[in-house]
């Protein structure tokens, strides 16, 4: 929705309607959206693909 805010890490799942700003790291869902639990603070993204 306009206006809401998605910080830093969050994730919102497929098909969510955001009516609500989404705190850091939190893992939203649903219509509309609802907290579902919390995500891992280290984020450590790594890229590896083996052929």
């Amino acid at each position: 929705m306009p206006g809401v805010t998605i910080h830093r890490g969050a994730i919102v799942l497929p098909g969510s309607v955001v009516t609500k700003d989404v705190e850091e790291f939190a893992v939203v869902g649903g219509n509309p959206a609802k907290y579902i639990r919390e995500r891992n603070k280290d984020i450590e993204y790594r890229q590896s693909y083996n052929y």
